[in-house]
């Protein structure tokens, strides 16, 4: 009884600092963040063991069994009849014969789905040929390039060219066409006959066309070039 009393003397102690530690650390930690789940665990349970403690009732122990136990395992004595009774049924049991697994079904597999191949979509952009001084080139350009054709040359079809052009994808063609300049090594007016060049031939070998995109192009290259028309 001395011996319990002291461990339940020494367990309330022990909590009763536990206690007090986690009181002061919390204490110290209200102005911590309490989006933390963990601290914010940690002191909910601390207030809770602020809280009034439920009274525990020691119960006694239970007496141990002082009946005396026999020093060897009893067996239980087996009759003549029964020892009988069991070689009989040894020696008739039949020895398990293993069953044999059931034959494989085959089964055919299946015939390959033949997917047809995709179809590719169609390009668009078209491909444009053509030799500019002995030297083969080959460019992609926006279908919408071709504005139609220009008879009659005024500020207003130079307006509508200009707001056909601009409205096409003509970035790539200039990466393409300032590749060229670099590897052909083209001066300014080297690059302004391979443009001319170009527009003469994706628009039907028209050259007022081939002048209208040249001019085009270069403004887009960051040239001042300049446009003009003559009213005769």
């Amino acid at each position: 009884m001395r011996f319990t009393l002291l461990l339940a003397v020494l367990w309330i102690f022990i909590s009763a600092i536990a206690i007090s530690t986690a009181q002061d650390k919390f204490k110290k930690g209200k102005a911590t963040d309490y989006g933390d789940l963990r601290y914010k665990t940690d002191n909910d349970f601390a207030q809770m063991l602020d809280q009034p403690w439920m009274k525990l009732k020691m119960l006694p122990g239970l007496k141990a069994d002082t009946t005396p136990k026999p020093m060897h395992t009893p067996f239980a004595k087996v009759s003549d009849q029964d020892q009988q009774q069991y070689d009989e049924a040894v020696r008739e049991s039949r020895p398990v014969k293993p069953t044999p697994p059931p034959p494989p079904v085959y089964q055919p597999e299946p015939e390959p789905v033949v997917k047809p191949p995709p179809v590719p979509p169609k390009p668009t952009t078209e491909l444009l040929n053509f030799t500019f001084f002995a030297t083969p080139v080959a460019l992609r350009y926006d279908p919408d390039f071709k504005t139609g054709s220009y008879k009659k040359i005024n500020n207003g079809a130079i307006s509508r060219f200009w707001q056909t052009m601009s409205q096409t994808d003509y970035d790539d063609f200039l990466t393409q066409a300032k590749h060229y300049q670099r590897s052909l090594r083209l001066n300014d007016w080297g690059y302004v006959l391979f443009l001319i060049d170009c527009g003469y031939n994706i628009q039907g070998r028209s050259s007022t066309y081939a002048n209208l995109f040249a001019w085009f192009m270069l403004v887009k290259s960051g040239y001042d070039a300049k446009v003009g028309y003559d009213e005769g």
